[in-house]
């Protein structure tokens, strides 16, 4: 699947070594190496910038994580908000995200790729990812 999506210009044109936004990042961990994993920044697709007069809204990242034991992968989709409060939290955006990446980047625009039955899908989850209270710049 990761040399489909490195040979596909759109695709390719969205990978990222990191998943952040406005302060806000996700960590991987230290024993996944560059070749497991791809990190595709979503949102640059849906984008103005991607000549799309009024893009739907997206989430910022789609992570996928090659299992080491099979042809199976899993996908994790991130959304990423610099917010102050819960206040800034709304769910009925937040679904639309993720339903505008499952309907339609997955199940659409590249289903060739993501829904090709030769790769099978081990694990899919959805995270909303914040830091309201500053945590993770606290110093010890």
């Amino acid at each position: 699947m990761f040399e489909e999506i490195l040979n596909n210009t759109e695709l390719f044109a969205l990978h990222r070594e990191t998943c952040e936004e406005n302060d806000i990042h996700v960590e991987l961990s230290e024993k996944l190496t560059d070749d497991k994993y791809i990190i595709l920044k979503i949102d640059a697709f849906y984008s103005t910038s991607n000549n799309m007069p009024k893009p739907p809204p997206s989430p910022d990242c789609l992570i996928i994580v090659k299992c080491d034991s099979n042809e199976c992968y899993d996908f994790y989709l991130v959304e990423l908000k610099n917010i102050k409060s819960s206040s800034g939290f709304k769910i009925k955006n937040i679904r639309q995200k993720f339903t505008t990446v499952i309907d339609d980047f997955l199940g659409k625009r590249f289903a060739q790729i993501f829904l090709n039955p030769k790769y099978c899908i081990n694990n899919f989850e959805m995270y909303f990812v914040s830091d309201p209270y500053k945590l993770t710049h606290l110093t010890p």
